[in-house]
């Protein structure tokens, strides 16, 4: 599959002064193989030794029947302060992606867009959407990208309060084959989906939307803090909705209104 088109939003209305601008990939439909796979190296690029963990077990077929706009980059702190009027972002920076926003939080963001009706409808994407568009096509653990030359992580040491490093602008490190930036690193990304560490035993084939409720949702990719056992494309987190970090943050989905 080869996506090459980028699609570009402007809409003003915002804050006052302030343009909000946000750039879509569009990603077509397709099939591919989710979760860790049993070939899957555990000898990973920083050193550790790492096997699949049972929540990403077992690979299973997958298949997206519709096509959808996944952002080109993770909501920086731009977007959100245009949006929301405040920023709660540890790491200040407006070409940087927005963190410490709980699942509740960017809800309410979508729920500005979409109070707009521009003639789109923005959302979170499924985690199923998102693992699908990490991968790019591509087959290994890393997205088919070089770990070091497409993602920002490996920085963190002891507790996320006490490390050095933090969050970098976006787009700054290789994309995806896709177009995509900063799918495995740089902030983790929450998705739509409640957690469920036996729900691929009995995912459905066709466009899985996740288990019914339950106690957390999932956040997907690396950040700047995770070394490379975190930053694998199948890596899934139980997350609570209130959790706020500052290596967690999102990027969104577009949809033709109906």
């Amino acid at each position: 599959m080869t996506i090459r088109l980028l699609i570009a939003i402007v809409f003003c209305g915002c804050a006052p002064g302030q343009e909000f601008r946000m750039e879509f990939v569009p990603i077509a439909p397709g099939e591919f193989l989710m979760g860790c796979a049993p070939d899957d190296s555990p000898n990973l690029p920083d050193g550790i030794w790492s096997l699949c963990p049972p929540e990403s077990k077992p690979q299973h077929p997958v298949r997206i029947t519709k096509p959808f706009e996944l952002g080109k980059f993770e909501v920086t702190q731009a977007q959100w302060v245009a949006v929301m009027g405040s920023n709660p972002s540890h790491f200040e920076g407006a070409d940087h992606p927005v963190e410490q926003i709980t699942w509740d939080d960017v809800h309410e963001f979508l729920l500005k867009l979409n109070a707009r009706r521009d003639g789109y409808r923005y959302r979170l994407p499924a985690e199923v959407e998102w693992e699908y568009a990490a991968r790019a096509g591509a087959t290994d653990q890393f997205g088919g990208g070089s770990l070091r030359k497409s993602a920002w992580s490996g920085e963190g040491i002891g507790t996320i309060p006490e490390s050095p490093g933090g969050t970098h602008p976006v787009g700054t490190k290789a994309p995806s084959a896709w177009g995509t930036f900063d799918m495995i690193g740089n902030v983790a990304e929450w998705v739509e989906d409640w957690y469920s560490d036996s729900y691929y035993k009995v995912s459905p084939v066709d466009d899985p939307k996740g288990p019914a409720e339950e106690k957390y949702h999932v956040a997907r990719g690396g950040s700047w803090f995770s070394n490379a056992r975190y930053t694998r494309v199948w890596n899934r987190y139980e997350t609570v909705p209130v959790l706020k970090r500052r290596d967690v943050g999102f990027r969104i989905v577009r949809d033709p209104a109906r």
